[in-house]
């Protein structure tokens, strides 16, 4: 478990995930470009690599993303209030925000030159006293996206560097709460980009290996380095090296989205659907939606048969991946599977140990059957 710990430990924000995914892939043989057999490309806090031989039959997608919900400072964030230096933050994604609450925080994300940053010194969230909240436990916390979620950065200014990019993220560690339990910060989705960096063959004889890695997955993916960009159907096509071949081998294609899955809670287990409730611990899951919120179908799910099935219940909205996005703009079969996951969104997540290694299996298994 180490090196996944490592992983999502250094792995603070999509750039930093990106510069790791790089380094794992260069000791895996890549090269930077689209000019050798294996190979690689970076879009700030997105990455795609490939697997080429010189004949495809065919192309097989596994996609991941990179971000994870945080909470983002605005561009002139740090300000003095009531004799503290506090920083003002915009919310990415959908955290569960009260998780982010009186926690150790630091900052990262990149320069205007686009070099890592990481600034050590700790910040914090504090939560309002119960003395000047007496009804918190009993009606539940409600907290003003702009007036509650400054981050104290102390008596001191932190002299954030102009134009930075930064988020506000967990620092802790990646630990194992018993046997088979893991819990660590953005679960969701560095697992999954973990599983398919350790899924990758070291070579191909017939089929195109095409690795994906989105950033902005979590604010609807509608950006240059999102699954909405054309940039990475471009890119597949130059790969290829032929518009002709390019839109044949579209035919016999087949695409995985790789995302966690919501695990049945057992506090709450009737926010499930009663005959759709993915545990941790027992395996993989194939993730449906007749809304096409999920990209899953009869013939893509039959890819990862004897998985466990999750569905929302019908009277619950239901969340969406990177799936569809890749299914209508390269017009392939796609199946949206993941591993279950507790606490999802939350500062810290919990995951089934074993689920992991099983995907990695899986997906290893897909890229070598016919």
């Amino acid at each position: 478990m180490q090196s996944f710990a490592e992983f999502v430990e250094n792995s603070l924000t999509a750039y930093h995930t990106v510069h790791n995914l790089s380094k794992i892939l260069e000791k895996k043989g890549f090269k930077e470009g689209i000019s050798s057999e294996k190979c690689f490309v970076k879009f700030d806090g997105a990455l795609a690599a490939f697997i080429k031989p010189k004949n495809p039959k065919k192309i097989k997608i596994l996609a991941a993303h990179t971000d994870s919900p945080a909470l983002k400072l605005k561009p002139h964030p740090e300000y003095q209030k009531e004799g503290a230096f506090m920083l003002g933050v915009e919310v990415y994604g959908a955290p569960l925000l009260s998780s982010w609450l009186n926690r150790d925080l630091i900052l990262a994300g990149r320069t205007s030159k686009g070099e890592l940053i990481e600034i050590k010194q700790k910040v914090t969230l504090p939560q309002l006293a119960i003395h000047l909240d007496r009804e918190v436990n009993e009606k539940g916390l409600i907290l003003n996206r702009q007036e509650h979620l400054n981050l104290l950065a102390g008596l001191q200014s932190l002299k954030i560097p102009n134009g930075a990019e930064l988020f506000a993220v967990s620092a802790e560690k990646v630990t194992e709460l018993s046997k088979g339990i893991v819990q660590g910060p953005r679960l969701d989705n560095l697992t999954s980009c973990f599983e398919i960096i350790e899924a990758i063959p070291a070579k191909s004889s017939d089929t195109l290996i095409a690795l994906y890695f989105f950033n902005h997955e979590e604010i609807g993916s509608g950006s240059y380095e999102g699954a909405e960009s054309s940039r990475f159907t471009h890119l597949l096509e130059e790969v290829v090296g032929d518009r002709k071949a390019f839109l044949k081998l579209l035919n016999q294609t087949k695409a995985v989205s790789i995302d966690v899955a919501h695990a049945v809670h057992p506090n709450y287990a009737e926010r499930h659907e009663a005959r759709h409730r993915p545990r941790l611990g027992e395996g993989i899951v194939v993730k449906w939606n007749a809304n096409q919120k999920y990209a899953t179908d009869a013939v893509s799910a039959n890819w990862f048969s004897k998985s466990q099935s999750f569905v929302s219940r019908s009277d619950m909205p239901c969340g969406s991946t990177i799936g569809p996005i890749l299914a209508s703009k390269l017009g392939i079969k796609t199946v949206d599977i993941g591993i279950p996951i507790l606490s999802m969104h939350s500062i810290r997540e919990v995951i089934g140990w074993n689920d992991h290694l099983e995907m990695i299996k899986r997906l290893k298994d897909f890229l070598s059957s016919p």
